[in-house]
């Protein structure tokens, strides 16, 4: 006789809605706030889909050195840690990469909502 696996305690296909959102609005957060020190991310944005969250973030790296963006890195994989089921995804909006002329639209969904943008001054 073969035992049966026990379904986990928490999964996409058997979690509760809400929780759910729940659960992506407090992995979101917390991987919004680990970015805030890190100088090249101007902006983080999410979209909520069916298997869960992307974040969008949008950053300005002084050059191509891929290595500056190693500090997303970070907060991604500490982000990965938090979440109790597997629903946070990525993505790396490099401004240097993006070719002069196509805006940004181009390449982040029009639903995204933007949790937080980094504060722009301009000296006179």
């Amino acid at each position: 006789m073969t035992q049966q696996k026990s379904p986990d305690k928490y999964s996409i296909q058997t979690a509760d809605p809400m929780w759910l959102r729940a659960e992506a609005d407090r992995v979101c957060r917390f991987f919004a706030e680990r970015l805030r020190e890190t100088e090249i991310v101007q902006e983080v944005r999410f979209t909520y889909e069916v298997h869960g969250v992307t974040a969008w973030v949008i950053a300005d790296p002084p050059d191509a050195d891929y290595r500056s963006e190693d500090p997303i890195i970070h907060a991604v994989g500490e982000a990965i840690d938090l979440q109790k089921v597997p629903l946070f995804d990525f993505r790396i909006i490099n401004l240097r990469k993006i070719p002069k002329g196509n805006p940004l639209e181009y390449y982040i969904p029009s639903e995204a909502e933007t949790l937080w943008k980094r504060n722009v001054t301009i000296l006179a």
